[in-house]
């Protein structure tokens, strides 16, 4: 039985929406039964979402340690993972101070087909960077309304990219199996696999009962009547600074009640207007003795009649800059302002969207 070759590493860009992130399970399956697929992010969740749907299930890793925390999940994108594949991604901090994160994949019929008679034949057509493969296998506890089981798998062990040069890379080391319908990923920074979170991970399947009488819709913003085209916030997405962080920082003399992209005009968006009369319209409207009622970058925006098109490419610009640097765009301090959003100049959708949360 021979391992996977190495293959050239395909990068995809981050998305421009921000990813689902939860804090619970029960947060987790409540989002996958109601989401509406087709308008939500326009439309980057149909695939997982839609296959979690049909499969009718999906797995949820724990560790039996004492004293490891889960610090939240993550629903991917469907262009985050090459070859149409899906996921969760589940994080844990066990008590030694070490990461520990586990992504959950559904897979399609043809690749359940595949990884049923060899985990490597599965493994081999994944567009990967395999470094180091070793095969072996493993006991799994696998839980179920029948009760805890152990099934042995077929493992594969491997390093992730040796390209320092990509942004955010940390050397690491990953644990792949399959489970039924599912691929599970566990994976560790540092060159090591610790084997004992393999040996005392806990899977557990639980159904995802969707509401029959009803098609699955998202809802609505309290009191507004959000547009299908538009994109959501999900709250707990952007990491928030610790209230009071920013007041401090500027001396304000009243509560933010919105992120810290709502009160910002760009540099890069400030010089796309070849007009002195900008910098000043820029000091006189950014955070002065009231939080603003209009989002100073919209009202920027309509001063100076900035095309959508135009923005948009700037904005393109400073994303990839950032990414570059090594920033976290789901940071408040990072954050991108969104063109859809913005160019509604609808005050109460700003507002709405960029509240903290």
């Amino acid at each position: 039985m021979t391992t996977p070759e190495p293959t050239e590493q395909v990068r995809v860009p981050p998305p421009l929406y921000p990813q689902v992130h939860v804090e619970s399970v029960d947060e987790l399956l409540e989002w996958i039964r109601t989401v509406d697929v087709e308008t939500f992010q326009s439309g980057r969740y149909i695939a997982v979402v839609s296959l979690l749907r049909t499969v009718g299930k999906t797995i949820v890793p724990s560790f039996d340690i004492p004293g490891v925390e889960s610090f939240g999940m993550t629903v991917l994108q469907d262009d985050v993972l090459p070859m149409g594949r899906t996921a969760i991604s589940y994080a844990y901090l066990a008590p030694s101070g070490e990461r520990l994160f586990v992504s959950v994949s559904t897979l399609t019929s043809d690749q359940v087909e595949q990884g049923s008679r060899s985990i490597c034949e599965y493994a081999a057509t994944l567009d990967e960077a395999w470094h180091d493969a070793m095969l072996s296998e493993a006991t799994i506890q696998i839980i179920t309304e029948d009760g805890i089981r152990t099934e042995t798998v077929q493992t594969l062990t491997y390093s992730a990219s040796d390209n320092p040069d990509m942004v955010g890379w940390i050397p690491s080391k990953s644990i792949m199996f399959l489970v039924g319908d599912f691929q599970i990923m566990l994976r560790q920074d540092r060159d090591v696999f610790n084997a004992d979170f393999l040996n005392l991970l806990q899977l557990e399947v639980i159904s995802i009962e969707l509401d029959t009488t009803t098609p699955p819709s998202s809802p609505e913003s309290p009191g507004i009547a959000w547009p299908e085209d538009l994109p959501r916030h999900v709250p707990g997405s952007i990491t928030l600074r610790p209230d009071g962080y920013l007041e401090a920082m500027f001396d304000l003399p009243f509560t933010l009640r919105h992120r810290a992209v709502f009160y910002s005009i760009p540099a890069d968006i400030e010089r796309m207007v070849d007009d002195p009369e900008a910098s000043i319209w820029v000091d006189e409207n950014i955070l002065r003795e009231a939080d603003p009622t209009v989002m100073p970058l919209a009202a920027f925006i309509q001063r100076f009649n900035i095309q959508k098109e135009d923005f948009v490419a700037v904005v393109e610009e400073m994303r990839k800059n950032a990414i570059a640097s090594g920033f976290d765009l789901y940071d408040e301090d990072f954050e991108l302002p969104n063109a859809d959003i913005i160019f509604t100049f609808d005050n109460e959708l700003i507002s709405h969207f960029y509240r903290r949360a």
